[in-house]
């Protein structure tokens, strides 16, 4: 993923499952709201499965997430 120009938020949760529940996914989700680099794809729908912080499974339906790399201005 580091050598990747973007990364969405399906690719990321694939790699790295969510372990905390909701409020995981809703980091991501404000991470990418602050960065001006990144964008919501309306097009693609996911369907994140995770595991809460006392065991309990869920679900959670929502568009995916593109992270772009920022890159420094020289």
């Amino acid at each position: 993923m580091e050598n990747k120009d973007k990364v969405t938020l399906k690719e990321i949760v694939e790699k790295f499952p969510i372990q905390k529940g909701i409020s995981e996914i809703i980091a991501y989700i404000d991470i990418a709201n602050d960065r001006a680099a990144s964008s919501i794809d309306s097009k693609a729908e996911i369907n994140i499965h995770f595991k809460s912080r006392n065991h309990s499974r869920g679900s959670v339906e929502l568009d995916d997430v593109i992270f772009k790399k920022m890159h420094e201005k020289n």
